[in-house]
């Protein structure tokens, strides 16, 4: 008997589906005999797994039928091995078998999820309507779609979000999203499809880390400079308050240049803090805290600067000693042909700052007017509307225009 098992699955190994069919009808060994291999693979399972169509069919229509839901030691079905080698016509002859594919093995993985695992889209397809719940979570928390993103299978995604795939299953090991997985993989395209479908962009992982996260991991060390996810993500929703890991990406986005993140990182929530800039600016002895609107003057982003002034945008450092800071005032002169917008910015301040708080004095633009007249100059003024024109304050033929009252034009 045991010989004969033997000859069955050398004859299954070979493809050899007559002597299969002998063995078989001379009732010397059973269909659901197993193999004696590490996995105790069953005839059916081995047979799906090499991909031998007629092998399988002598197994499943002999007078005394195989198993078609027979498992190996790991329990994974014959279904399983198909989908994941993408042998759509095992999957097919199964079906037509009675074949359960909702069975899990030891992990807790279905059909469906092993195929989107494997990026098998033609698998996924076969079986996307014959499983039950296409939001079968295994034991580590992970979904088919969870698979299909890790795989980088943006049709894979499309198909399991058109089915009502749940697009914001968070896993148990890390805590993640779908959209945190894919912005981790750099699967970027993927990303996209799941923004526009509503994925939650505000899920914290075990790690404290968000999408966000690794949004700005995207831009400031995979594609230096390339804000796009950063925005989407920010543009989605992203809570600032969340992280603050999140939070500490401010100065980087700022010593950048990065003006559209930083205003919808302030939108979102990023409150100002004095935050380590190190390795922001290109040199290394910028190990103390500043402000973020001393990082927008340092690295002479004079625009980012009134933006912060504009929203009131300050620390307590900014207030106490940021007109004074020698070191700040010595970075500019020594790049003033880099620095005449931060410069310019920094001497308004100074300006002002003894009469007014800074958290009233809103600036509107520091521009020197070198090339203008006082009566062109002042033709400019006259088509301001005249509440603008009474808060306007002046100061000398290079005019500095600010507002005391930023609630006027805004």
């Amino acid at each position: 008997m045991d010989q004969d098992c033997d000859l069955l699955f050398e004859a299954i190994k070979t493809g050899n589906n007559r002597q299969v069919e002998t063995l078989l009808e001379s009732k010397r060994c059973h269909p659901d005999s197993c193999a004696k291999d590490s996995f105790n693979t069953p005839a059916i399972v081995m047979a799906a797994q090499l991909n031998h169509t007629e092998c399988l069919q002598c197994l499943c229509l002999n007078e005394i039928r195989a198993n078609v839901d027979a498992t190996d030691s790991m329990n994974w079905t014959a279904s399983m091995h198909a989908a994941d080698k993408s042998f759509i016509e095992i999957l097919r002859i199964l079906k037509h078998f009675n074949a359960n594919f909702n069975l899990i093995n030891l992990d807790g993985s279905n059909a469906l999820m092993v195929a989107a695992k494997s990026g098998h889209d033609e698998c996924v397809r076969f079986l996307i309507n014959r499983t039950l719940n296409i939001n079968q979570e295994n034991r580590e928390g992970y979904t088919a779609l969870s698979y299909a993103v890790q795989a980088c299978n943006v049709d894979t995604v499309q198909m399991l979000l058109d089915a009502n795939a749940e697009v914001n299953v968070v896993d148990h090991e890390k805590g993640y999203s779908p959209l945190m997985h894919a912005l981790n993989s750099i699967k970027l395209h993927t990303a996209i499809v799941l923004l526009n479908r509503k994925a939650d962009v505000n899920v914290v992982g075990l790690d404290g880390k968000t999408a966000l996260s690794y949004a700005f991991h995207f831009a400031l060390n995979h594609c230096f400079g390339d804000t796009l996810f950063a925005q989407l993500v920010l543009l989605h929703g992203a809570d600032m308050r969340l992280s603050r890991s999140d939070q500490s990406y401010l100065h980087k986005m700022i010593a950048t240049g990065s003006l559209r993140v930083v205003r919808q990182m302030v939108l979102n929530g990023c409150q100002p803090f004095d935050n380590s800039c190190k390795y922001c600016f290109g040199i290394e002895h910028h190990e103390k805290p500043v402000s973020p609107l001393y990082a927008a003057l340092f690295s002479g982003h004079d625009n980012i600067a009134r933006y912060f002034i504009i929203n009131n945008f300050y620390t307590h450092s900014d207030i106490c000693s940021l007109t004074s800071n020698q070191e700040l005032q010595k970075r500019l002169e020594e790049c003033s042909q880099y620095n005449s917008g931060s410069i310019a910015v920094l001497n308004h301040l100074r300006v002002w700052s003894p009469h007014l708080s800074l958290y009233n004095v809103c600036l509107v633009a520091v521009r020197e007017v070198l090339k203008f007249h006082i009566q062109t100059t002042n033709t400019m003024i006259k088509t301001l509307p005249q509440k603008i024109q009474d808060d306007l304050l002046f100061k000398g033929k290079c005019s500095h225009l600010c507002t005391r009252v930023w609630c006027f034009i805004s």
